[in-house]
């Protein structure tokens, strides 16, 4: 390892905006496309400034933060701290000592097991445990400006405050939900009057932490007053925009469900919940309706999770005993009702 004075004369010599590619703009800050959230431009992509102290870069859409010249090669070389720091230093003529230790330990001290440097997050766990990886669950977006497109995950590590607004140095997972054509789809904070925020979903580590006004654990938690809208997986979008014929489509809860059974070839779509399929003032959720009509789909099925005709949680004396499977069998008339509004 190097010492810390060492490290220090590094980051003072270093300058962010030779380690970050495509860079815009002129003078102490500069701009480019956020790696996190794709957008672009001077007041909402990565601005990127080195004056004085101060070498960051950060993300004025979502948050997205890096920290000074040898954060930016870990995040863009994808490379550990003591390489990202060798490249520094050796772009800057920076010699480094690496310091060697002349303690021993005794003999008679355990040995420690090592440390993991690269810790698998919360959202690392939640994609392994559904059989996926970051490699299955990719996404291609648009840029903003519709320039061109980027390729990026729709599960990302992070997590969200109060008003649904994304830190990407919590360890939650963030669900990052895009339309049909690739665009990400979007609600209004506050009502119609409301500027726009991109539509997300955080899957919370703890749910006992998060509670709703029934004092009950929330695992996954929406925007409020965020309209109800299905996951779309990659594959489904690549079937979509090729006009591709589909003859039967699974609907089920989930958004990494949708993405385990696309893996397989069995296009898939997630809903939000059983109920969460629309509403009788609009029908099934438009993006649903959109897929089935364009790529001439003949079955619609919905999947239930395997715990329908468990015992409620909180079934009390004079409770139904089947009222968990009752919920479900309302859920599946009113899935069947909407979609007979299909048939032409």
């Amino acid at each position: 390892m190097y010492s810390k004075q060492d490290i220090e004369r590094v980051r003072q010599a270093a300058d962010i905006r030779d380690f970050i590619p495509n860079l815009k703009g002129h003078g102490t800050s500069k701009y480019c496309t956020c790696p996190s959230c794709g957008k672009s431009g001077t007041n909402k992509g990565l601005i990127v400034t080195h004056k004085g102290n101060l070498d960051i870069a950060k993300c004025f859409s979502c948050g997205y933060t890096i920290n000074g010249a040898v954060n930016a090669v870990e995040v863009y070389d994808k490379v550990d701290f003591v390489t990202a720091l060798k490249t520094v230093a050796d772009r800057y003529g920076i010699f480094l000592q690496e310091e060697k230790s002349s303690r021993k330990p005794p003999k008679t001290q355990p040995k420690q097991p090592k440390k993991n440097p690269f810790q698998k997050s919360f959202c690392d766990k939640q994609l392994e445990a559904s059989g996926l990886t970051y490699e299955d669950v990719k996404a291609i977006v648009h840029l903003p400006d519709n320039s061109g497109t980027y390729e990026t995950s729709p599960f990302r590590k992070g997590g969200v405050n109060s008003q649904f607004d994304v830190n990407n140095n919590d360890d939650e997972m963030v669900i990052y939900y895009y339309d049909l054509e690739g665009y990400p789809m979007q609600y209004a904070s506050r009502g119609i009057a409301g500027k726009p925020k991109n539509y997300i979903r955080v899957r919370w580590s703890n749910p006992e932490a998060h509670l709703d006004m029934n004092a009950r654990p929330i695992k996954y938690q929406t925007p409020k007053g965020a309209q109800t809208t299905i996951y779309i997986p990659q594959y489904i979008r690549n079937i979509y925009q090729s006009n591709g014929v589909v003859e039967t489509l699974l609907v089920q809860e989930g958004e990494k469900k949708a993405e385990k059974a696309c893996k397989h070839g069995i296009p898939s779509v997630g809903i939000q919940g059983i109920y969460n399929i629309g509403n009788t003032q609009t029908g099934l959720i438009k993006e649903l309706q959109y897929f089935i009509q364009r790529c001439k789909v003949k079955n619609v099925i919905l999947m239930l999770d395997s715990d329908w005709n468990h015992l409620h949680r909180e079934i009390a004396i004079g409770d139904r005993v089947d009222q968990r499977p009752n919920q479900f069998s309302k859920a599946v008339i009113k899935f069947k009702t909407f979609l007979l509004t299909m048939h032409n």
